[in-house]
């Protein structure tokens, strides 16, 4: 795993499919906490349910406070709207906590899913859909992207 993964400063987002286990970046994460996410996936603490968010404290294991694991559904039916629910709750619940940042990967942009264009516009959305609900209750929430690559780029669909 990539070294920005394994130390960042602000809690790190991933997303994990219902029923799978965690592979790639949160596969990672889930190594350098000992295999924590794992057992909350076999006990049924994390299910991975379109928009669950599940807060894993990194107890000094990583350079982040914590992992956010955001529920992605069900393998094959995760599309853009769904990435937008997603990130929505995954702001919603940092602003909940008092977090004033999160990094994440681009969330289902891996493995034959959303490209990488499709899939930062919806993660950018929900984030806005989150500060458009809370308003007044939201001060600030940074949010980093780490290993971000792109070979053109336009925010315009």
């Amino acid at each position: 795993a990539s070294a920005q993964i394994l130390n960042r400063a602000a809690p790190v987002v991933v997303g994990h499919y219902r029923g799978v286990e965690p592979v790639n970046a949160i596969g990672a994460l889930d190594e350098r906490l000992g295999g924590w996410i794992s057992l909350a996936v076999k006990r049924g603490m994390v299910g991975g349910h379109l928009g669950e968010v599940f807060l894993v404290p990194a107890r000094g294991r990583l350079g982040a406070d914590a992992v956010v694991v955001a529920g992605m559904g069900t393998p094959g039916a995760f599309n853009e709207d769904a990435l937008r629910v997603l990130m929505t709750n995954v702001a919603l619940g940092a602003a909940a906590l008092g977090m004033t940042g999160i990094a994440t990967v681009l969330v289902g942009a891996g493995q034959g899913n959303l490209d990488p264009e499709t899939a930062l516009r919806a993660m950018i959305g929900g984030v806005a859909n989150a500060v458009a609900e809370l308003r007044e209750r939201l001060r600030a929430l940074t949010v980093s992207f780490i290993e971000v690559r792109f070979p053109s780029f336009s925010l315009m669909p």
